[in-house]
C-alpha cells in the first residue's frame, strides 16, 4: 500500500514540528516524504520555506488535512488543539501521531482511540522518552529484576520557563515523567495525589508535586516545576537491591547504578540486638548506545504504518497518562485529596461499533464529570462495544479517619468487591468536605475517633451528609453524631466488611 513511501503533512511549525520535519526528511531511505506544513504564523513559515524549500507551505491546518496526497499526519500545536485536529485527520483517513499532552480529557482520548481503531489507522502519542536508550536499558534492568523490587521513584524535571499559556506545568512537563513510569514499570497506579501552587495571574500551577501510588509497597514522586534556576532531569528509582539515578541532561553518565542498599536483621531477641545493616558497593555506568529518541519514535510511527503494529506510545497508553493527569488535576482542586483510579478504566472494546459510522463522537461509558477521579457515574450507559450492555453499577464510598494505616487497611478491603466500589479517602473534616461536594459518596465510613471531638465547629461537616449512608468503624454508639447522620451504624471492621457485601449486593 505504501510502496512509494509514506507522504507526511506536519501541523505546527513553532517549537517542536521543525524536529519533527527534520527527522521524517532523514528517514527518506525508509520511506518517509514530507510533502506539506501549516503553521498559522506567517514567520514560522519562512523560517521553514528556508531550511526545507521542497516542502509545500500552507497557513491552515485544512490544507494538510484534507490532501488527497498526505497518508499521516502530525499534529505539533499547542495541546487546547489536539483533540479536533487529530479527530479531524483520522476522519479523512489520515494516520496521526500527536505530540505530548495527548488531550487534556480523557473521554476525547478515548473518543480518537475508538476512531481510531475503526478507521484501521495508526494513533500514536509522541511520548519521546519511551524511546530513549537509557529509559529502556532501565526498563530491562528492572525487567530483568537487577535492582530487586522497586520500592520508590522520585523524579525531578525542573527549569526556568518555557510558561504555557493554555495549561500549567502538570501538562506541559509531568506527561514525560508520567509516561516513564507506566512504560519501565509496566504497571498502573491506584491512586493520584497532588499539590502546587501559581504564581502568577494566568492561574495555572507554575510548580506541582504529584505522588502515584502502586500499592502498598511502591510509591512514586514527580516534582515538575517551571520556576527553579537549573534545569534538571532526574530519576531515583530505589530498589530492593540496588538503586539507579537516571540524568538526562548528562552528556555521557545518563545512567549510573548503585550497589547500596539497607538490611534489617532477620531475628533479634532484644532492642540492643536491633540494627540496620547498610551496604556501600559499587557504582556502574553501563554502555548506552546512544541516538536521538525522536528519531527512533518517528521510525516506529513509519514502521506501525507499514505493519498495521500497535504503536509503543499508542493512543491506548496516551489514556492512561491523560487518566492519571486528570485525577492529579482533581487532586490539585481538592487540596492534595487522594483520588483512586479504577486499574480497568481506560480500556475499549470498540468492534464494528455502527454509531461512528454517522457521528463524530463515541459514546463513552465514563461520565466525564467523574472520570477525573475514576467513578463510574449515576446510572446505566451503554458499553461501547455496540451491543447495548449495561455496566456494573459500582457505589462511591468515602473513608474518613486520622489513621493512615486503617484508611488503606480499610481501602484495600474494599477494593476486593465485585462489583465493588470506587473509594475515595479524607484524613480530615475539611478534606472530607471537599469530596463530599465533588465526589457524592453514597457511603461513609467514618473512624469513631473524629466524632469524639468536643468542638462544635469539628463537627459541623458532618451536617453536609444529608441522608447518606455513615458506617462508623470501631465506634460503640452513634449518639455523638448529629441528627443528620441517624442512619450510622457502629461497627468493628469484620461487621463493616459484612455491612459492605450488603451494599455491594
Amino acid at each position: 500500500m505504501y510502496a512509494d513511501g509514506v507522504r507526511i503533512g506536519v501541523i505546527g511549525c513553532g517549537y517542536w514540528g521543525p524536529n519533527h520535519i527534520r527527522n521524517f526528511l532523514a528517514l527518506r531511505n525508509s520511506g518517509a516524504k514530507v510533502v506539506m506544513a501549516a503553521d498559522r504564523d506567517p514567520g514560522r513559515r519562512e523560517h521553514i520555506a528556508k531550511l526545507y524549500p521542497s516542502i509545500r507551505l500552507a497557513e491552515a491546518a485544512e490544507s494538510v488535512i484534507g490532501n488527497p496526497d498526505i497518508d499521516a499526519v502530525v499534529v505539533a500545536t499547542p495541546v487546547s488543539s489536539h483533540y479536533l485536529l487529530a479527530r479531524a485527520a483520522l476522519q479523512a483517513g489520515k494516520h496521526v501521531l500527536v505530540e505530548k499532552p495527548f488531550v487534556t480529557d480523557v473521554k476525547q482520548a478515548e473518543e480518537l482511540v475508538s476512531l481510531a481503531r475503526y478507521q484501521q489507522r495508526v494513533l500514536m502519542v509522541g511520548h519521546t522518552f519511551e524511546y530513549a536508550a537509557a529509559v529502556n536499558r532501565i526498563r530491562d534492568l528492572i525487567e530483568q529484576h537487577e535492582l530487586g523490587d522497586v520500592l520508590y521513584v522520585r523524579s525531578l524535571r525542573v527549569n526556568l520557563g518555557l510558561f504555557q499559556p493554555d495549561v500549567s506545568v502538570l501538562w506541559d512537563l509531568a506527561p514525560h515523567d508520567v509516561s516513564i513510569l507506566l512504560y519501565i514499570l509496566q504497571r498502573q497506579p491506584t491512586a493520584v495525589s497532588a499539590v502546587g501552587s501559581s504564581h502568577f495571574p494566568n492561574g495555572l500551577a507554575d510548580v506541582v508535586s504529584v505522588t502515584l501510588d502502586f500499592g502498598p509497597q511502591l510509591m512514586a514522586n514527580i516534582i515538575a516545576s517551571w520556576l527553579d534556576p537549573r534545569k534538571v532531569r532526574e530519576m531515583t528509582i530505589v530498589g530492593t537491591k540496588k538503586m539507579l539515578v537516571y540524568d538526562d541532561v548528562s552528556a555521557n553518565e545518563k545512567v549510573r547504578i548503585y550497589d547500596k542498599g539497607v538490611d534489617a536483621p532477620r531475628h533479634y531477641d532484644s532492642f540492643g540486638e536491633f540494627h540496620y545493616s547498610y551496604r556501600y558497593g559499587d557504582i556502574v555506568t553501563p554502555y548506552l548506545e546512544e541516538y536521538e529518541p525522536l528519531r527512533e519514535e518517528c521510525a516506529h510511527f513509519l514502521e506501525c504504518i507499514r505493519t498495521g503494529g500497535l504503536p509503543r506510545s499508542s493512543g491506548e497508553a496516551g489514556i492512561g497518562v491523560v487518566r492519571i493527569l486528570t485525577a492529579a488535576e482533581k487532586s490539585l482542586r481538592l487540596g492534595g485529596a487522594r483520588v483512586p483510579l479504577d486499574p480497568g478504566e481506560g480500556s475499549l472494546d470498540v468492534g464494528g461499533d455502527a454509531e461512528l459510522r454517522n457521528t463524530t463522537h463515541v459514546r463513552d461509558r465514563i461520565d466525564l464529570s467523574s472520570a477525573a477521579v475514576g467513578v463510574v457515574s449515576d446510572g446505566s450507559f451503554a458499553d461501547t462495544n455496540g451491543h447495548g450492555d449495561e455496566t456494573e453499577y459500582r457505589h462511591r464510598v468515602l473513608v474518613v479517619g486520622t489513621d493512615e494505616h486503617q484508611l488503606s487497611f480499610v481501602t484495600r478491603a474494599l477494593e476486593d468487591f465485585r462489583p465493588g466500589f470506587d473509594v475515595a479517602t479524607a484524613r480530615t473534616p475539611e478534606e472530607a468536605s471537599r469530596w463530599i461536594e465533588a465526589f457524592s459518596p453514597e457511603v461513609i465510613i467514618l473512624d469513631a475517633d473524629l466524632t469524639a471531638a468536643t468542638e462544635p465547629d469539628s463537627q459541623r461537616w458532618l451536617e453536609t451528609v444529608g441522608s447518606t449512608s455513615v458506617l462508623v468503624l470501631g465506634a460503640e454508639q452513634p449518639g455523638l453524631l448529629p441528627e443528620a447522620t441517624m442512619l450510622a451504624k457502629p461497627l468493628r471492621l469484620p461487621s463493616l466488611l459484612s455491612a459492605m457485601r450488603d451494599v455491594a449486593r
